[in-house]
């Protein structure tokens, strides 16, 4: 007869415990449908709200974790939204939801390459990751493959851009038929010509100069 009771009490606590189970996910799927008719009308405060306490109750819902991050990334808070988009590819059992989300990561790291030049290439290379995790799981997806071969051609296309371009070597200039070649000290020709001619004048000095005789200055 114990046993039987102990039977029975084990077995009221168990309903009671799926009753609640059900009745909670019950609850989240309401809130979580009234939180996307409101992201519908694009009315993202009620959304939030709705996502919000649904994660209360279950921290690790993959789904309000997803929603919550679409209404991050709505506002413009693409950090916050990078950061649980990361949390749903931890949590969540569905492939199609993790691939999205890492399409997602992808496209949040793909628009902030545009904004910031000097970590351009590694904002693409990272993107280029968050697509090929995203088809490993959905190889199927347009939209990724898409991003994926925008997302090389873009970074390659940066590659070129940034290489540094050689310079052309200088070509000798041709020399004109009637052009006789000019002696390499040219541009100092007047002043080799005053030269020419002071040395001119002295020699002929010398030829005209006459050897002195020295004179006797003492008296004895």
């Amino acid at each position: 007869m114990k046993d039987f009771s102990k039977r029975s009490l084990l077995f009221l606590f168990l309903s009671v415990a799926c009753l609640m189970q059900g009745f909670a996910q019950t609850t989240e799927w309401k809130k979580m449908r009234y939180g996307n008719q409101a992201f519908r009308s694009r009315n993202y405060n009620k959304a939030a709200d709705c996502y919000q306490d649904i994660l209360r109750q279950n921290p690790q819902n993959p789904y309000a974790l997803f929603n919550m991050a679409d209404v991050y990334l709505t506002k413009g808070d693409a950090v916050m939204a990078d950061s649980l988009f990361e949390q749903v590819t931890r949590f969540s059992s569905s492939a199609g939801l993790k691939a999205r989300a890492y399409h997602n990561r992808g496209v949040i790291r793909q628009k902030s390459a545009a904004a910031d030049p000097e970590k351009k290439q590694q904002l693409l290379r990272d993107a280029i990751e968050q697509y090929k995790q995203s088809l490993r799981l959905n190889p199927h997806d347009e939209n990724t493959r898409y991003n994926l071969a925008l997302c090389q051609k873009q970074l390659k296309n940066d590659k070129n851009q940034n290489q540094p371009k050689p310079q052309p070597k200088p070509q000798p200039q041709p020399q004109k038929q009637n052009e006789k070649p000019q002696p390499k000290d040219q541009k100092n020709q007047p002043y080799y010509n005053l030269v020419r001619q002071a040395e001119a004048q002295t020699l002929e000095k010398l030829k005209k100069a006459q050897p002195r005789q020295r004179q006797q200055g003492k008296n004895w």
